[in-house]
């Protein structure tokens, strides 16, 4: 019979692989990926952490409570999870494309997407966070942000689809 350490091992072995195998991705959608009892054995010892029901993020044991992680996990997680939910139909709204072509590295309260499937949801995020999708038309040439691959509204329509309130918000 294997002892406690041992089965830790084999989800650590498990969660290394497909860590090897998905190298610019940061999350673990469903527990079927790696399976239900290395997932839970995971996050029992604090090596993944559930941002919502069924996705989870690598991290240390002890660092229950730390934003870190999280924040470090973020548009990874954003990335995965509206392409799952949305396929190619999302993108951030004018304003958070400007935020993202402007170079701001601070992480948004909420991020408001734009999807013809969307519901007018809010999803409650750890630390605060939140994503707001609203029902509304994607332009047909969206671009991709390179590190992440964040979907932004093309910088030309961002600058004419943006509020007034927003350059007054913003002014540099």
């Amino acid at each position: 019979m294997a002892t406690i350490q041992e089965k830790l091992t084999e989800s650590l072995k498990a969660l290394k692989a497909y860590q090897d195998s998905h190298p610019d991705n940061l999350v673990i959608c469903g527990a079927s990926t790696l399976g239900v009892t290395h997932t839970k054995r995971l996050v029992d010892n604090g090596y993944l952490q559930m941002v919502i029901k069924g996705w989870y993020i690598p991290s240390s044991p002890g660092s229950e409570g730390d934003s870190t992680v999280w924040y470090v996990s973020y548009w990874s997680f954003v990335v995965s999870y509206l392409d799952n939910r949305f396929g190619e139909d999302w993108c951030l709204s004018p304003e958070l494309s400007l935020y993202v072509y402007s170079g701001k590295s601070v992480i948004p309260k909420q991020l408001i997407v734009r999807s013809n499937k969307a519901s007018n949801n809010i999803l409650s995020l750890p630390f605060g966070t939140s994503i707001l999708d609203i029902k509304a038309s994607v332009p047909d040439n969206v671009e991709r942000e390179q590190r992440y691959g964040i979907r932004l509204y093309p910088l030309p329509l961002s600058l004419l689809m943006a509020s007034p309130d927003y350059y007054r918000r913003n002014s540099l």
